[in-house]
């Protein structure tokens, strides 16, 4: 079988298996308008390795070789990821599936991060150009600083915000805040945990600077998630440890802006 209409093949298998699985690669593949013709371009980009299109098209099509999916189809009988176990031998191994490669194995967290960043540098980039709504003096409504190019970008710390917002007066002042702040809810943190505090470093940051609104940017890819972990949909539960830890800081700037007058 030759290597195109092998291709057709597997493409024919992922169709057909698509209306099975309800994760958010299928919902990716059976959102309308901009899916299919998205993964279309990729594969005729002759500047794409042969290798990534075959890996893509075996992500998306749950086929990607991994233990615990040759145990499925009786080509293997452990299911361990043997990386981390060779490497982590104190730690009972997870199953080798595709979810804990890209999102839990502490062996590839470097390039893991890699990936994060390049993707989310991409689409923060995309974000601030497409964000063209303006005010009514023609000045663009939302301002990105952490979209710097699809290279690069800077990460702000919640310390700049208020410097950024005029609700900063030093850095004595801005501990006292946090001290004030917390100890409202019956809170009482050390000095690292009022640096790491105002240190905190969300993917991105969003402002609209005339009426000095602030949005806290977090990106979390859709195939983080290991849908064999006791522990739930690890995607879901980033997501939700996310809002809860940019929840008191969103809190905190909130408090600033009431204490200097602000609505």
């Amino acid at each position: 079988m030759n290597k195109t209409l092998w291709t057709r093949v597997h493409l024919k298998v992922s169709e057909l298996q698509l209306p099975f699985h309800k994760n958010y690669t299928s919902e990716f593949l059976s959102r309308e308008d901009n899916s299919r013709d998205l993964l279309g371009k990729h594969w005729q980009d002759k500047t794409v390795p042969d290798q990534s299109k075959r890996c893509l098209l075996q992500s998306i099509g749950h086929q990607f070789s991994c233990a615990k999916l040759l145990k499925l189809w009786g080509l293997q009988d452990n299911v361990e990821f043997r990386l981390c176990k060779r490497l982590h031998p104190e730690v009972t191994p997870w199953p080798e599936s595709l979810g804990y490669i890209q999102a839990r194995c502490p062996a590839l967290q470097k390039p893991r991060i890699a990936v994060h960043h390049g993707i989310w540098r991409e689409l923060l980039t995309a974000i601030s150009r497409n964000s063209v709504e303006s005010h009514d003096d023609s000045k663009r409504k939302r301002f990105f600083p952490s979209a710097v190019s699809e290279a690069t970008h800077d990460e702000w710390t919640v310390r700049q915000i208020p410097v950024h917002l005029d609700l900063f007066s030093g850095i004595t002042s801005l501990r006292a805040d946090v001290t004030e702040f917390h100890a409202r809810q019956d809170i009482v943190l050390t000095d690292d945990e009022i640096t790491s505090f105002y240190s905190r470093t969300p993917d991105g940051i969003a402002f609209d600077d005339k009426n000095k609104h602030c949005v806290f940017l977090e990106f979390t890819r859709p195939m983080d998630s290991v849908t064999s972990s006791q522990e739930g949909d690890w995607a879901e539960r980033k997501e939700l440890e996310k809002s809860v830890r940019y929840g008191m800081h969103i809190y905190f700037i909130n408090h600033l802006s009431t204490f200097h007058g602000r609505p």
